[in-house]
């Protein structure tokens, strides 16, 4: 397998599950991605770029090292991610709320979620504070797409501020466009072909992390179908990157979602 800047860290451990150990090896945080939950959850999001940043060190020293076990190494490629301000010499600056993602973190939970619901009651120039053990440069990536400012202090190896600033049009929730065809004429397409999950009596993030994993069973032609308790709009950006396809209608106090490989 040939790894790049751009290569998630999820298919890089599913290629060699040694990854992890020479992660760690790297930086003590990436022992977290030994737990399933958070290896499923920031794995799917994180690329080596992000990776970099998370962990503090070079794009360039974590494919070297991975390449020591075996993969194929591209270094021509630009590290991606958003351009954030840095704070430098100054300690401090000023906020309106304030979110500590690190005992979640420490639980083996993803705060992405409870993140996502606190930024709702941020309005036009307010500021949240978030304070975590690492740069969460997935998370910055989806902010600044909806228009965000993002500003970043790493105060000590282990404890990173980053500001989110609303700006004064902030973007829609992300993946809320389906992005397949009919969902009747998906039904029909389908037929026979369909594995059922149903998600609605899980605690997130589990919802999301037993959906990626029946996808990555699915046999060549079937589709997912998911009885969901609603519009599940943080996975679907995800899916879209994973190069499936999706419809929903609604299904009592719910939606079904079907999700298929696109082309």
């Amino acid at each position: 397998m040939t790894i790049n800047n751009d290569s998630k860290i999820s298919e890089i451990i599913k290629a060699d599950s040694r990854a992890v150990d020479v992660l760690v090896t790297l930086n003590p945080f990436f022992k977290k991605l030994k737990n399933p939950i958070l290896r499923k959850v920031l794995g799917a999001r994180a690329t080596v770029a992000d990776a970099a940043k998370i962990g503090n060190c070079s794009s360039e020293l974590i494919l070297s090292t991975l390449g020591g076990i075996g993969f194929e190494v591209d270094l021509t490629g630009e590290i991606a991610g958003a351009k954030l301000e840095t704070i430098g010499e100054y300690s401090t600056r000023e906020y309106d709320q304030v979110f500590d993602a690190r005992p979640l973190l420490a639980t083996g939970n993803d705060p992405f979620q409870q993140i996502m619901e606190q930024l709702k009651s941020i309005r036009a120039g307010q500021t949240l504070l978030l304070i975590n053990s690492f740069e969460p440069a997935p998370l910055i990536k989806i902010l600044a797409s909806r228009r965000y400012v993002i500003s970043v202090l790493r105060k000590a190896p282990d404890l990173v501020e980053t500001y989110i600033t609303a700006g004064d049009e902030i973007g829609d929730e992300p993946g809320e466009r389906q992005t397949g065809g009919d969902f009747g004429a998906l039904l029909e397409t389908f037929a026979g072909r369909l594995e059922t999950i149903d998600v609605r009596g899980l605690e997130m993030p589990r919802p999301m992390i037993t959906i990626l994993e029946q996808l990555e069973k699915l046999a060549e032609g079937q589709a997912l179908y998911v009885h969901h308790k609603k519009i599940p709009v943080y996975l679907l950006p995800e899916l879209t990157e994973r190069h499936f396809k999706f419809s929903w209608q609604a299904a009592g106090e719910g939606i079904d979602l079907i999700i298929y490989p696109g082309q």
